[in-house]
């Protein structure tokens, strides 16, 4: 089957402005170039150079597609360009680049709609556009001096990230790609981002643009970067498009996290980026998860930690709750490695079945036995791209219920922290009144309390629920009281069962508190044997 793009489909560019970013120097244009159709498109285009290129050189260059609802931000381009990259981006969802002003958005042809709209025909959508789009981009770089076209990456964010998997099959000027959270599975029942479409616009998205479809096609080496509970980039469905793959790979997904890119994910992807475009140190092996369970790393560079994390859960990848050793061996269901370098990379293993049917038992203590495991936090308390805010979170000395969280940012700021514990069916056996989270603010505000609830019912049904919450102060701590019956949004007769995880929010005063602990109240002690 030919390839989409080919060199050269570029007609004219046009100047648009020239800014000054972080020190460095933004140019905007317009690109023109014909659709298959014969329709005109005009893509609204930015690059940024490395600053103090020496003259004649010629430096690596990096595309990067944005996101859902994103557009061309200066910040995207010119952390690249401080990496030694040329930095390349383009608007390609329908008005996300309006937060910039209408002068600062492509211009697609009357009836193409958002990816997430539904439509029927080819010429209805923005994908085949987007990927055409990249090559027009890569025409672009090859008319600066500066750039060397023949040493180009790609990367994207959440859609973007979906993007990436195919610009990859389409465009063979690439050598290198690194996606972020899009890996398709957009046409199974229980996505919450599944496709909106008619059958012939299915089958020609299926096998040209849907990531799932095109592992075998990719044309640069890929490394993809994700958490594991991302709510657009499931788990498994990432895994095995990654295990499958014919061309140089590596994965890295940090446990428990939705939309966030962790600081050895993001290293990692650097990483990639220097050894296939730049001439780096090349990236250790992928590492292995052995039918032991131990970890089989690549020790040609330093390693500082090896993990093995597993999940006793049974719920859509997304609801998963991930447990650090020692396993459960009995109860669990899957399980990964993951092994952090010196050089500050981190590479996950492939994800491992370790049991069809665990056998569960119960979980005796009412109190979640370990604040560090089964919590997140909320991608908006840090950043979905590779600058990221860090978080910290250690354990208070004697009392593992109980975690310390520092968030790199000065001040306050959103608080978002989410117990996965309910996804774990030793411990959340349906059988109690209530649940119990305090947080200690450390002297400082938490202002708007309240708790957001998934509850999952079935395989592709699910709903999402907020409501208030009002604190007790207790010995200095405030404590908050959840129940399923407090969501007024609930599918009828939902209860714990169906509550698979909750998250606390609101507006911090500092950048410092103390989670946990989080106990069951009115609960039945059981230690039930179960199969599942």
């Amino acid at each position: 089957m030919s390839r989409m793009n080919r060199p050269g489909e570029l007609i004219a560019v046009t100047p648009y402005d020239t800014q000054a970013a972080d020190g460095h120097v933004i140019e905007s244009v317009f690109l023109d170039f014909d659709d298959r159709f014969g329709r005109r498109c005009r893509v609204y285009a930015s690059r940024c150079l490395p600053l103090n290129v020496s003259d004649g050189a010629k430096v690596p260059a990096v595309l990067h597609l944005p996101g859902g609802g994103q557009t061309v931000f200066r910040r995207d381009l010119t952390w690249w360009a401080m990496q030694g990259f040329a930095a390349y981006g383009y608007d390609w969802q329908i008005g996300a680049a309006m937060v910039h002003g209408e002068g600062r958005c492509s211009r697609w042809p009357e009836g193409v709609v958002n990816q997430g709209a539904a439509h029927d025909r080819e010429e209805q959508a923005v994908l085949p556009l987007a990927i055409r789009a990249a090559g027009v981009v890569i025409d672009w770089m090859s008319t600066d001096p500066r750039v060397d076209v023949g040493r180009v990456g790609v990367t994207g964010i959440s859609w973007g990230g979906y993007l990436t998997w195919a610009v990859n099959a389409h465009e063979p000027r690439l050598r290198a790609a690194a996606p972020v959270y899009g890996c398709g599975g957009l046409f199974r029942p229980e996505h919450a981002y599944k496709v909106q479409g008619g059958s012939t616009l299915a089958e020609a998205w299926r096998g040209e643009w849907d990531a799932e479809a095109l592992g075998a096609r990719q044309q640069s080496p890929v490394c993809y970067i994700s958490s594991t509970n991302d709510f657009f980039g499931y788990h498994m469905t990432a895994d095995a498009l990654v295990s499958g793959l014919t061309v140089a790979h590596r994965r890295s997904s940090d446990p428990n996290n939705d939309h966030h890119v962790a600081p050895g994910s993001s290293a990692l992807g650097v990483a990639w980026f220097r050894h296939y475009l730049d001439g780096g140190p090349p990236v250790p092996r992928e590492p292995v998860l052995r039918g032991d369970l131990m970890v089989d790393a690549d020790a040609s560079e330093p390693i500082t930690a090896t993990e093995v994390w597993w999940t006793p859960s049974d719920t859509p990848d997304d609801q998963r709750c991930w447990l650090k050793s020692p396993i459960d061996r009995g109860a669990a269901r899957q399980a990964f490695g993951r092994v952090h370098y010196a050089s500050g990379i981190a590479l996950n293993t492939p994800t491992v079945v370790v049991n069809a049917r665990p056998v569960i038992t119960q979980i005796k203590s009412d109190t979640w036995p370990d604040a560090t495991d089964g919590t997140a936090s909320w991608w908006g308390m840090r950043s979905t791209q590779y600058y990221r805010t860090d978080i910290t979170v250690t354990p208070v000395a004697g009392d593992a219920t109980r975690a310390v969280w520092e968030v790199d940012r000065q001040g306050g700021g959103p608080l978002a922290v989410l117990f996965r514990g309910l996804a774990d069916p030793r411990w959340n056996d349906g059988k109690f009144d209530a649940l119990e989270i305090e947080i200690d603010p450390c002297g400082k505000s938490l202002d708007g309390a309240q708790a957001v609830g998934n509850f999952v019912i079935g395989v592709d049904r699910r709903l999402e629920d907020v409501v208030s919450l009002t604190p007790v102060s207790v010995e200095g701590r405030l404590r908050f009281t959840i129940r399923p019956t407090d969501f007024p949004k609930r599918p009828d007769g939902a209860g714990w069962a169906e509550l698979r995880q909750v998250t606390i929010t609101g507006t911090l005063g500092g950048n410092r508190f103390v989670f946990g602990p989080v106990r069951k109240v009115g609960a039945a002690q059981t230690n039930a044997k179960t199969e599942r």
